[in-house]
Formats: C-alpha cells, sequence, structure tokens
C-alpha cells in the first residue's frame, strides 16, 4: 500500500534516494515503538515537539526524517507543505490499511529532554546539533515498549476498527550502541531480547494483533549463519526469501490461482529483486566512516553526445549518488546534458534538423552538426536580453533551456520574451532544478539574480501561466547512459497539436 508515491517523470532510483516506494508512506525508518506512537501522534496534532524543524546552511532538515530529504528542504515553506502532505498520507495509510506490519528495530533511542520527542539518529548525525543539556540517550524497557504499542493499537483501533497488526523484531545485529558501559554484544543480546518480549506480551494483552518469527528463522541455530552475508550482520537474499515463503504461507489466505502453471523470473532478475529488498535505506549506515565508500571501477555506459568512455569527478570532485564519475572529459557534459540528449535523441529532434536552434544554460546537450544553422550561445546575464531583442517574432525552430530560469529575477517576463522568439510550430524544452522533489516553487536565500535562486516545483506548468497565455506543456525524463541517473525535462509548445506534444503525452 503506498500512500504518498513519487512524481510520475521520477525514476525509481531517484524516487528511493528520496524515500519514496520503500514504505507506504514516506517516513523513513521507524525504529523504536516510541517513534511510531509519535508518528500517529504527530500526523493527527496529538503531539507537536518543541524541535520540529532544523536549519542546515540555510536548508531545513525535518528531525524524524533526516534522510528523506538528500541536502534538506530548500525553504521553510517547502518544508512545512511537504510535512503537511506526509501526514496527509499517514493519516489515509492508517484509516484504510487492513494489516499493519512493524518491525522493533532498536530499544536505544535518543529523547528530547524538553517534550520527550525521539530521533531516529541522535542529533548531529544527518542534521542539526548535538546538545547534551537537550538531548540524551533512552534505552526503552520492556514495559515501556509494550505500553507504547499499546496505546499505537488502541489509537490505531479507534481511526480503523478492523486494522490488523503483525509484529517482528530485526534479525540484523546493532551497528553500534551508544551505552558507554556495555560491548555491541551484549548490547545486541539485550536489545533483541527486550524486542522479542515486548512482542510476546502486546499479542498477549491484543487479539488483533500477531507475532511473525523471522527473528528466529534468520537468526536460529537451524540456519547455522547461511542467512547471513560476509559482515554477519546483513540478511542475505536467500534468507530474506526464505521469511517470505513463511510468511506467505501463514498469513495469506491461498491464492485462486495456486494451482495455476507459475512463471518465475531468470535468476540473474530474481537475485536483483531480492536484492533490492535487502538494500532498503537503513539510518544506520550514516554511523559508518566515510571512506567506506567505493567508488565503481567502471562507468555503466559511453557519452552519448561523443562517444568517448573518459570521465572523471564533477565540479568540487562530486560524484554521483551511486559512485560514479558524472563529468566526461571529452566534451565536457555532465549527467543531466547527457540525460537530456537522451530525451532529444529519442523524441526525434536530430531527425527534424531544425532550422535554428537557440541554446541557454549550463553545458550543451547536443552534438555539433546537430542543427542545420549554427547554435546561437549566451550566456545567463543581462546580454541576452540585447541578443534577442534585435530578432524578429518567432526567429528559432527550437529553444533549449538548461537551469537559465532559476537565476531569472524576472522569470515570468524572461518566459515571455523567450516565446516571442519561438516560431508557431516551434519548440522549448527546459530543464529545471530537480522540479520533481518539491511540491511548489520557491525561493533559496536572498534576492533572484544576485545571491539568490529560485528552485522550481511540481506547479511549473501554474507558475509560467500556461493555461491563461494558452501554451500547451509536457514532461518527461531522460536517462544518462553513463552513469544511470534520470532528470526531468519539460516541453513547452504553442499548440497542442503539436506532434511532439502528442508524442510525449501519449508515452512515445
Amino acid at each position: 500500500m503506498e500512500t504518498e508515491p513519487a512524481h510520475p517523470y521520477t525514476s525509481q532510483e531517484e524516487a528511493a534516494s528520496y524515500g519514496y516506494g520503500i514504505y507506504t508512506a514516506r517516513y523513513g525508518n521507524i525504529y523504536t515503538a516510541r517513534q511510531l506512537l509519535q508518528l500517529f501522534q504527530r500526523a493527527y496534532g496529538l503531539f507537536k515537539p518543541k524541535e520540529e524543524v532544523w536549519e542546515e546552511g540555510g536548508f531545513y532538515v525535518d528531525p524524524f526524517r533526516p534522510r528523506i530529504q538528500p541536502h534538506g528542504f530548500a525553504g521553510l515553506e517547502e518544508f512545512y507543505a511537504d510535512r503537511n502532505q506526509h501526514f496527509a498520507a499517514i493519516r489515509h495509510a492508517f484509516e484504510n490499511l487492513d494489516v499493519f506490519v512493524f518491525t522493533l528495530g532498536l530499544t536505544e533511542g535518543w529523547e528530547s529532554t524538553k517534550d520527550g520527542a525521539v530521533f531516529p539518529l541522535c542529533p548531529g548525525v544527518a542534521g542539526g546539533v548535538f546538545d547534551q543539556d537537550r538531548h540524551v540517550l533512552h534505552n526503552f524497557s520492556v514495559s515501556e515498549i509494550v505500553a507504547d504499542m499499546l496505546v499505537f493499537i488502541d489509537l490505531l483501533k479507534m481511526v480503523n476498527a478492523s486494522a490488523r497488526v503483525i509484529l517482528t523484531v530485526s534479525p540484523v545485529s546493532l551497528a553500534a550502541t551508544a551505552v558507554p558501559t556495555e560491548h555491541i554484544l551484549s548490547a545486541n543480546t539485550y536489545s533483541k531480547s527486550v524486542l522479542r518480549v515486548a512482542c510476546q506480551e502486546i499479542v498477549a494483552q491484543r487479539t488483533c494483533a500477531a507475532y511473525m518469527p523471522s527473528y528466529e528463522i534468520i537468526t536460529g541455530p537451524h540456519a547455522r549463519g547461511r542467512y547471513f552475508t560476509e559482515d554477519c550482520r546483513t540478511v542475505n537474499e536467500a534468507g530474506v526469501a526464505h521469511v517470505m515463503r513463511v510468511f506467505l504461507k501463514h498469513f495469506t489466505e491461498p491464492s485462486p490461482l495456486a494451482d495455476a502453471p507459475q512463471t518465475h523470473p531468470a535468476p540473474d532478475q530474481h537475485l536483483l529483486a531480492m536484492q533490492k529488498l535487502v538494500d532498503v535505506n537503513c539510518d544506520e549506515i550514516m554511523l559508518q566512516p566515510a571512506e567506506a565508500a567505493v567508488v565503481p571501477a567502471v562507468q555503466i555506459g559511453v557519452c552519448n553526445l561523443c562517444g568517448s568512455k573518459d570521465f572523471g569527478p564533477g565540479p568540487k570532485g562530486r560524484l554521483t549518488d551511486k559512485g560514479y564519475f558524472p563529468h566526461c572529459n571529452g566534451c565536457g557534459s555532465l549527467e543531466r546534458n547527457r540525460a537530456l540528449g537522451s530525451v532529444l535523441q529519442a523524441l526525434g529532434v536530430e531527425k527534424e534538423r531544425c532550422e535554428k536552434a537557440l541554446i541557454f544554460g549550463t553545458g550543451k546537450a547536443v552534438r555539433e552538426g546537430f542543427f542545420r544553422n549554427d547554435v546561437l550561445l549566451s550566456g545567463g546575464n543581462g546580454q541576452w536580453k540585447e541578443d534577442l531583442g534585435g530578432l524578429k517574432d518567432g526567429f528559432f525552430d527550437f529553444i533549449s533551456l538548461t537551469y537559465w530560469f532559476e537565476f531569472q529575477e524576472d522569470d515570468l517576463s524572461s518566459f515571455s520574451e523567450i516565446l516571442r522568439v519561438l516560431a508557431p510550430d516551434g519548440v522549448l524544452q527546459v530543464c529545471f532544478n530537480a522540479p520533481n522533489q518539491r511540491t511548489a516553487t520557491v525561493l533559496k536565500q536572498g534576492d533572484v539574480g544576485t545571491s539568490g535562486y529560485r528552485l522550481y516545483g511540481h506547479d511549473v506548468f501554474d507558475h509560467f501561466k500556461c493555461k491563461e497565455n494558452g501554451i500547451a506543456c509536457q514532461a518527461t525524463s531522460g536517462v544518462d547512459p553513463a552513469t544511470g541517473k534520470s532528470h526531468v525535462v519539460h516541453f513547452f509548445f504553442k499548440s497542442a497539436g503539436h506532434p511532439m506534444f502528442k508524442k510525449i503525452r501519449n508515452g512515445q
């Protein structure tokens, strides 16, 4: 059940990096019973923590979902809009679910001394600043966990009388302990024992709850450790498959197609699918040293703009989130340029051989000779107004803008001037900076055109008043063949009858 889906043009990989498609809603990891209870209470307005947002260098981090938005939210307006949408998704989930599955993972948690709010990670690890006067370690006992879960179940039943609950205990060993007097081995044994006993007491006191023994299946002596990877901690795909077989056998009704012939994916596809289940984002990875990151030895593919296989780090040594080199040393393109290039090639822009094309912005997404006439390049400063001012209306067949509107002081008038020099049957293509990652367009630090800039969201069509001006807009996404990164691309047309508009709209 998914109540908080990603933007439809977001790739599966990028959506996962922003916490979409991993759980029912975008709440990240919920490790303790107190976190779960407070999630419900916050979503329904029953609890408002005093530390509800952290500021990090001009960006904003959700203390209760610190890793859900890479680099943080661009502004408070965006933060609160996203959180309100998130709470609505949580309420919808609780009120409409049939079965709620919760895995108890930890007894240790970091708690606010001001109001008892519990964070998924120690403040300062993935946001915020640790303050020993405001943040303390709390190692929850059996009685505390049982009490929290019973209150949660009762609250859940108030909004969803038919809800049923399945509890499990995580078989993954602790990565670290914050208890100064404990060794990780004894701390792990204590934690798992407390969680397992708590489950037993909860099930005994609530008839709507049941326990699924995934912990025992993975860690029991019968398994001889074969369900762990080489680190003796991470559960491998075979272990996940065994747990799911038992779960489906004992906790689900027989399918009417159970006797029908079964088709199975190829072995490599099956292992890949199971590995994705194993690789679910875990906040505890933040406790691992940065030097543990591994840079792949090779890229996924070659540059689709110049054919080069020679890649290196991006600006300031940047790598992609998967550790690939984004900068093509052959033509200087970055992943966004190559992703755009793949879209233009797929749509047949090259085959149409537009007579006159204009490119603004950072980097080229076309090869030399892509268009019949030379491409007019212009910078992002005020010179562009003079360059276009002397041109007649409808001068260009194709206009490409990449990360350009973000820095225009008056983007609406700039949009109008760009449309003026676009032919009636022309194409305006725009790459905004990750518009699928925020709900609404926001300003970032100061006035646009000086030290600040603009970040666009899902409201691009409304922001540029396309409907009022009779402008058609369609978005699609392209993938960089060299790194696998996807980027959203917007296309604007002066008529919805344009063949390319129809092609994109129909998913062709």
